[in-house]
């Protein structure tokens, strides 16, 4: 599944849908304790890790 917006491509669909978050801004997870915005999950978490958030 090729990026319309770059040259990645990925082998999965979700996969992509994923990236192009990243293009388009979006960014549904948020830190309850500072309030911070992900575009991944994955990326909370490690942010929540690292801070003591």
């Amino acid at each position: 599944f090729p990026c319309e917006m770059c040259e990645a491509s990925f082998s999965r669909r979700h996969d992509l849908k994923r990236h192009t978050h990243l293009h388009l801004g979006i960014r549904p997870f948020c830190c309850a304790a500072c309030g911070k915005m992900f575009s991944r999950q994955d990326a909370l978490l490690k942010h929540a890790a690292k801070t003591g958030c």
